[in-house]
């Protein structure tokens, strides 16, 4: 005889084989057959992460909020089946069996919500990945989702109204209404209670870095991309422009970190992604000068995972993902049916910070989320006592171009590339709007950038060429050879499907000034008011922190590597100075170095590399890898029109000593391998080889090198 609370057990039992299955999928695929799983817990040695506290109390956590979510479910079921059974008169075993197929009815519901709003989603490629099928099929994927939505929530307000009627008749009516006023007055103090301030008077500084954006991909630079970045475009076209701006590395963290001291990564020490805090060398940012001349200083990003700026930067309020190992366990892992659909709402934010407005979490991520997170928690003009310094930085640009609603996995990376460019202007644009609405931009100094660019495996992606090379001892069979973009994966065709002109990636090659190159673009509106114009000399992210510091007479830094542009923005009057400028790369891993990466043999030759501090979770370079791994750095210095790169030496070469040497004329793309070739000696080769020996003299680089 089936009782009463029969139906709850029955409810439990398939809700628990739903989530243990889900479970048991999920880690057949990633572990036991091998994927990013595998590698995170297992050759990477992650798995002893489990065992400190706080990642064991984030996935004590994580898992309660999967039971919980669960358990909403099977309450929700059962109410309605007792509606039913009150309404309809059906017996208890009748309730029991429509009980297990309405749960069944909603749990495939969620499914196909899961496949139409999260494609990239664990759960859903088994559908999407096919996309033939997928598009094909999708009318009526979209159909029945439709009709199963409508009619279930047709039975729940339906059930929902009735269980009110029964309160409102049992002559509950004074609760209800009292219980309906506190809330609503509680929402009108939420909504409308601000404190206002005195305006101040100083103009708000505002720093907007867009992740791996290159400037040749901008519409207000090349006609062939019109209309990809049309926010972006209008915002350029009243700002001051310098088109040819450099990174000192091509990576997020070390770019930052000159963006805010205006130092380069040999002084600073920030050398690679996540360095050992016991070799960063920081002292100023700009951010502590400017809270010390009375700035509140606010930092927002969408991804933290290799780059961990935090409040020792200088920075008051961040407002970010949490970093460190549970943003790799948990944000990787968190892809479940059910919890997916409210992971971007205040909900979500609550239950998986790990996942929430996250970038890295792709297969989650919406951009208006974080978007929803800056119009939340930033404050307006009016409530702010001081004036602001914001810094932000997204990723969307940033491989693997995806997000939650994207399917371009299947694309050459120069599409996914391209969507995911427009996508960032839509966001940067509307990221503005919240600015603008907040009257954040009445008077402010707004700087758009990129950390660095990217090179995509294009013709030109890197100043090499066979038909410019320089008659010398050097030999171009030496010279690394790239598949191009449109090289198909498994090509033989070396002479001309692969070419010495083309790279991937960022921060892998300092030959590549795809790579090197960013955006820099000032505008100004209230006190600081200049004219919109385009500056075509060279100039660095380095240069940011002193023109700041000069524009508002803050405490200078006494090593500032980059110069003030403060002239130039003001008066237009030219720097006629000619700059060197050092480059290098970051940490090589030569599976990024392709236009199909393999995250699973990514994960394999970095992951090694890593400690993770028991205490905080976060992650850092191990000091040993990180001293080792200066040496196999690549080195360049830009003159003119000159630029010198100093290469780690083959590994074929027997003397260890030895390094490869490139001289490159950047006007006529002339190169040579060889500078005691005749072409080389009339060049400044070796004057920027002592220049280049004496910025990096005590990472190695021997006067003696093989030329």
């Amino acid at each position: 005889m089936t009782r009463q609370y029969d139906l709850i057990k029955g409810l439990s039992w398939i809700s628990c084989l739903a989530l243990f299955g889900q479970l048991l999928f999920l880690i057949t695929q990633q572990v036991l057959e091998g994927g990013a799983g595998k590698v995170l817990l297992g050759e990477a040695g992650l798995w002893k992460a489990f065992f400190y506290p706080v990642v064991i109390k984030a996935i004590l956590f994580f898992l309660f909020v999967q039971a919980l979510s669960y358990a909403s479910l099977i309450f929700l079921v059962w109410g309605i089946c007792q509606r039913w059974k009150i309404h309809f008169k059906f017996s208890q075993k009748k309730i029991y069996w429509l009980g297990i197929l309405f749960w069944l009815i909603v749990f495939f519901t969620l499914c196909i919500s899961n496949i139409i709003f999260f494609p990239n989603s664990f759960f859903s490629t088994w559908v999407t990945s096919n996309h033939h099928f997928y598009f094909s099929f999708f009318p009526v994927i979209a159909f029945l989702w439709a009709l199963l939505v409508v009619s279930l929530s047709v039975v729940f307000l339906e059930s929902v109204f009735y269980f009110l009627y029964l309160s409102f008749k049992k002559r509950r009516r004074v609760k209800l209404m009292i219980i309906f006023f506190i809330i609503l007055i509680g929402f009108f103090i939420k909504t409308f209670h601000h404190e206002f301030f005195e305006k101040t008077t100083q103009p708000n500084i505002i720093i907007i870095g867009l992740d791996a954006l290159r400037p040749d991909y901008l519409g207000v630079n090349n006609r062939l991309h019109a209309g990809l970045t049309p926010h972006l475009d209008r915002f350029l076209k009243k700002a001051v422009i310098f088109d040819y701006t450099l990174t000192p590395l091509a990576r997020t963290f070390p770019a930052w970190i000159s963006i805010l001291t205006g130092e380069h990564p040999k002084q600073h020490g920030a050398r690679f992604n996540l360095d050992a805090p016991s070799l960063l060398n920081i002292n100023f940012t700009i951010a502590k000068a400017l809270r010390f001349q009375g700035y509140e200083t606010w930092f927002a990003t969408d991804e933290t995972r290799f780059s961990n700026i935090d409040r020792d930067f200088g920075f008051d309020h961040l407002l970010k993902p949490p970093e460190g190992a549970n943003d790799f366990l948990i944000g990787s892992l968190n892809d479940f049916p059910i919890t997916n659909l409210f992971v971007n709402s205040w909900l979500g934010e609550l239950c998986f910070p790990y996942s929430y407005a996250n970038r890295a979490a792709y297969v989650t991520y919406h951009p208006s989320t974080f978007v929803h997170r800056i119009r939340q928690q930033l404050p307006e003009q009016a409530q702010l006592k001081k004036p602001m310094f914001l810094a932000m930085h997204l990723l969307l640009t940033h491989w693997p171009n995806e997000w939650a609603n994207s399917q371009l996995s299947d694309l050459p990376v120069t599409e996914r590339y391209e969507a995911s460019l427009h996508a960032v202007d839509e966001q940067w644009a509307a990221l503005m709007q919240v600015l603008e609405n907040k009257n954040l931009l009445n008077n402010a100094i707004v700087i758009v950038l990129s950390d660095h660019g990217e090179a995509l495996g294009l013709r030109g992606d890197r100043l090499l060429k066979d038909e410019t090379h320089q008659d010398g001892q050097d030999s171009i069979k030496q010279v690394e050879r790239e598949p191009y973009v449109t090289t198909s994966p498994f090509s033989l065709k070396f002479g001309t499907e692969y070419g010495i002109d083309t790279s991937y990636g960022h921060g892998t090659d300092v030959l590549s000034l795809s790579q090197y190159k960013t955006l820099m673009a000032w505008q100004a509106q209230g006190d600081f008011v200049w004219q919109a114009k385009r500056v075509s000399w060279p100039v660095s992210l380095l240069d940011i922190a002193p023109t700041l510091t000069e524009l508002f007479q803050l405490e200078k830094n006494p090593i500032f590597n980059g110069v003030s542009l403060k002239e130039i923005l003001l008066s237009g009057k030219k720097n006629e100075m000619i700059r060197d400028f050092y480059i290098e790369d970051g940490y090589k891993i030569p599976e990024l170095a392709t236009s199909h990466i393999d995250v699973e043999k990514v994960l394999k030759q970095t992951l090694h590399i890593y400690n993770i501090d028991s205490k905080t979770g976060k992650i850092s370079m191990k000091p040993d890898v990180e001293k080792k791994s200066l040496s196999q750095k690549s080195y360049a210095i830009i003159h003119d029109h000159w630029l010198l790169a100093s290469y780690p030496a083959l590994l074929n070469n027997d003397k260890k000593e030895d390094r490869r040497w490139y001289i490159v004329d950047l006007k006529t793309r002339a190169w040579s391998g060889d500078l005691d070739s005749t072409w080389a000696k009339q060049t400044p080769a070796n004057v920027l080889k002592e220049k280049l020996i004496g910025f990096y003299g005590d990472e190695e680089i021997p006067e003696n090198a093989h030329r």
